[in-house]
């Protein structure tokens, strides 16, 4: 048969069903549509009871459109698909958007938003901005959101060069409940100077290692250059392993890292963690003194160095005089 027979007789095989579902029908009406012409009957059709590749149901979704057909039952199929798949479609973002505004389940909103922040914060995906823009408004609304969304939202605001008043207080709000919890990352060290000495950042580095979830991963690393240590790395998220050092001026760690792979350890990364970390003018706490004293020594600077030894020596002294530990 050509084509315009085709669509012919399953259009009207469609309707003598009265659009009640059938594998025959449901058949010959994708054959039909895989030979590019079609009617609304045949794309209501499919819209109704189609499931197959993601991709050819994008395809007749974007076909459906050009109809002003109901699409809405269609993308929540797509979208549930791609998140259990994760077969990424291009048009993916314009599903979404259509479900949202067609008045999609909050399960399925909820997990594709989760999805994308997930491969945000774990592979460093390139994320819709208006993910993220969602997620601050659900977290804005008191609605109840996962470690996902929460950390995806704390690494985009960590990106952005200025936080309004409403993202700065998300931001403060989500760095207390994680560093309360010691689950740091590295990219916390990327806020402004005011959240990083409220939450006692500004002396840290961090070495962070992405790979599979409950993994047992090592660290092996040395200050010297010479001896070895190692240590058992912290999963502080799903697939996200975190060390923390407390590194001065000048100073710089070793390490490679060791993943067991059945019977035997494997090296999967080496590397050298520096601190360049110019002391702050405005700073005077124990830490900045001392990453003074370490920075004039490197310059050859002896008699600032010997001003910051005494007043550090004068500021212990008065610590130990004051204070007592109870």
């Amino acid at each position: 048969m050509d084509t315009a027979a085709c669509v012919s007789l399953c259009s009207y095989a469609i309707h003598t069903a009265g659009f009640e579902e059938d594998d025959f029908l449901l058949g010959f009406a994708e054959h039909v549509f895989y030979r590019g012409t079609y009617n609304d009957v045949i794309l209501i059709y499919l819209c109704k009871y189609y499931n197959g590749a993601t991709k050819t149901m994008a395809e007749i979704w974007k076909a459906a459109g050009a109809f002003d057909i109901d699409t809405f039952d269609l993308e929540e199929r797509i979208l549930s698909q791609m998140l259990y798949s994760t077969d990424y479609i291009a048009d993916i973002e314009e599903i979404y958007e259509s479900y949202v505004k067609g008045g999609g389940r909050e399960l399925i909103c909820m997990a594709y938003l989760s999805y994308f922040a997930d491969a945000w914060l774990v592979r460093n995906m390139v994320v819709p901005e208006y993910v993220f823009e969602q997620i601050f408004a659900r977290y804005q609304e008191g609605n109840p959101l996962n470690d996902a969304c929460k950390l995806g939202l704390l690494k985009y605001f960590s990106e952005k060069e200025h936080l309004s008043d409403a993202m700065y207080q998300v931001a403060d709000e989500l760095l207390e409940e994680y560093t309360s919890k010691n689950r740091c990352f590295a990219f916390f060290l990327e806020f402004e100077k005011e959240l990083r000495l409220k939450y006692h950042l500004y002396d840290k580095a961090f070495v962070e290692y992405h790979t599979d979830p409950g993994q047992k991963i090592m660290i092996h690393f040395s200050l010297d250059g010479e001896h070895y240590e190692q240590s058992l790395l912290n999963e502080v998220y799903d697939g996200v392993f975190v060390k923390e050092f407390v590194l001065f001026f000048g100073e710089s760690v070793l390490y490679y890292m060791t993943e067991q792979e059945k019977a035997e350890e494997k090296i999967t990364e080496s590397a050298c963690l520096n601190c360049r970390n110019v002391p702050d003018e405005e700073s005077h706490g124990r830490y900045e003194m001392l990453n003074d004293m370490l920075m004039h020594h490197a310059m050859g600077e002896r008699e600032m160095q010997k001003r910051e030894m005494k007043q550090y020596y004068g500021m212990q002294m008065v610590t130990n005089e004051v204070f007592r530990i109870l």
